[in-house]
């Protein structure tokens, strides 16, 4: 089960202590430190996206079944779904990220070419004042791209 993070923790102090790892590798050794809640919750909320369930050894049930849906046949129930996973996962296992919109672009335009998903998903934590967008690229290749 999620827990609740307090965004007024993250108050810049001399000796900070770190809260978790980024996703991503670093340039000053193997991992880069998160020493704020919203980089953490970020981190955490990439790493749901990104893990089907049945993946994490010991957490079967943790997850978002996303993936599963990226590369299905893209018709006008696809976006539904895609939202609906989205929440359901978040509500579930980060309930202290709101999200505020889901907006799933099915190449829809000359920016997104042929065969290609986009999903912008805007949203907060509980407290926080500024909300932040994380979004996810899925092409035929089957390479995901999450900024």
């Amino acid at each position: 089960m999620g827990y609740k993070l307090d965004p007024a923790l993250d108050v810049i102090i001399d000796n900070p202590k770190p809260l978790g790892i980024k996703s991503s590798f670093g340039n000053t050794g193997i991992f880069t430190i998160n020493y704020t809640n919203v980089n953490q919750a970020r981190d955490n909320f990439k790493n749901l996206l990104l893990t089907k369930p049945g993946e994490r050894y010991n957490h079967p049930t943790f997850g978002c079944n996303l993936l599963n849906l990226l590369f299905q046949q893209m018709t006008d129930s696809l976006t539904e779904q895609i939202q609906s996973t989205i929440q359901d996962a978040v509500s579930f296992w980060l309930p202290y990220i709101v999200i505020d919109n889901i907006d799933v672009q099915l190449n829809s335009s000359e920016i997104i070419p042929d065969h290609t998903l986009k999903i912008s998903i805007t949203y907060s934590l509980f407290g926080a004042i500024e909300p932040d967008t994380i979004i996810i690229f899925a092409g035929e290749s089957g390479i995901l791209k999450v900024e």
